[in-house]
């Protein structure tokens, strides 16, 4: 199995953020988009509302979903896909010329 959604840096495993519909593209508008999903923990209609938990929606793995607002989990998606040009989408192939999140164990603390 390839292994394009993520690599090594140093002596760290990486991956790329944002992927929140765990398909293999990373989308900011459009059908199937990641930034849609975050919306939905939230409350649809209410994107000032928080979750708190790790799940998928989780994009920057602080324990707290949320839409807008500093820290939010919706900006990495548009960082990661070009925040000039939203509708461009990647998939794992092309994975490598995105920022990377580190992956670390649930409860740490998140890197500065």
């Amino acid at each position: 199995m390839a292994q394009k959604h993520k690599k090594t840096v140093g002596s760290v495993r990486v991956l790329w953020a944002g992927n929140a519909q765990g398909d293999a593209e990373l989308k900011y508008i459009g059908a199937s988009n990641d930034r849609d999903p975050i919306l939905t923990v939230v409350g649809g209609t209410t994107p000032n509302n928080t979750t708190t938990g790790y799940s998928a929606e989780d994009v920057n793995l602080d324990g707290v979903v949320k839409y807008i607002g500093a820290d939010n989990d919706r900006d990495p998606i548009l960082t990661n896909v070009g925040s000039t040009t939203p509708e461009q989408h990647t998939d794992a192939a092309v994975a490598v010329s995105f920022r990377w999140s580190l992956l670390r164990p649930l409860g740490s603390a998140r890197p500065s």
